[in-house]
């Protein structure tokens, strides 16, 4: 590393994973840096505890709280955590060297739209899993599962765990927000100092290929590294070379 001084990396996991996902990536870059791990609030261990019916602006809101005063050398995001993340870059400014936005959920999931109908159905889906036996809902679990990974070998325990903790009510209206989501980002002055590294998947079921192209476009020549052969799920289908991109940033970058 180019300082004697450890780096700073802030985690931010996606829709329906929690701080669990991202522990064994966390427990291997603290070779390089301190760890923090972000849950949402819904998602986890960690309740929800506002009224707010937009909730997705309402992490924008709790996630530019827990910035302020912090200081980030990087920041890895998925999905809609990176949708978050740039919300909140797009209004404040905060003190971050990189940014690494792993398929992020980006002006809406086109993929979802036409079946939006069936939230309701989704919020009784998420209920129900809590009640009938594990072995029912498993399988269920793992055959939907496959809209995020590739193959249903990457469908694990912390994935199964992750959806039924999961706040029924806020994991299915996120869902809904984040398909008719139209938030673009503008590069502007007070975040140019920011370095943005997109990471995206050509085999991604749920983040159209246009989406990210136009995120590419719209952050104004970030670095973009292309994962070949797996899904939406990155630091889980892809994870010893995720994590080898991240360590060559820390080693030679930050």
């Amino acid at each position: 590393m180019r300082n004697t001084k450890k780096s700073k990396i802030l985690i931010i996991h996606g829709w329906l994973h929690s701080s669990k996902r991202y522990a064994e990536l966390g427990a291997k870059l603290s070779k390089y840096a301190d760890v923090d791990i972000y849950e949402f609030e819904g998602f986890g261990d960690t309740k929800y505890k506002s009224a707010k019916l937009d909730i997705l602006n309402n992490y924008v809101e709790k996630l530019n709280n827990y910035l302020i005063n912090k200081k980030y050398d990087l920041v890895i995001t998925h999905s809609m955590g990176g949708n978050i993340l740039l919300k909140v870059l797009n209004e404040y400014k905060h003190n971050i060297k990189y940014v690494v936005l792993s398929n992020t959920a980006y002006n809406g999931l086109p993929i979802l739209k036409p079946i939006a109908w069936i939230i309701p159905m989704t919020i009784v889906l998420f209920i129900v899993s809590k009640i009938i036996p594990k072995k029912i809902i498993k399988p269920i679990f793992s055959r939907i599962s496959l809209l995020t990974v590739n193959e249903l070998k990457y469908f694990d325990d912390i994935m199964f765990n992750d959806a039924l903790k999961a706040n029924s009510f806020v994991a299915s209206i996120t869902l809904f927000q984040l398909a008719f989501d139209k938030f673009t980002f503008k590069t502007s002055d007070i975040n140019k100092d920011i370095n943005f590294i997109i990471t995206y998947s050509e085999n991604d079921r749920i983040i159209p290929l246009k989406n990210t192209k136009k995120l590419i476009c719209d952050l104004s020549n970030p670095v973009v590294i292309k994962f070949d052969k797996i899904g939406h799920t990155v630091a889980l289908e892809a994870e010893k070379e995720y994590f080898k991109q991240i360590s060559k940033l820390l080693e030679s970058q930050v």
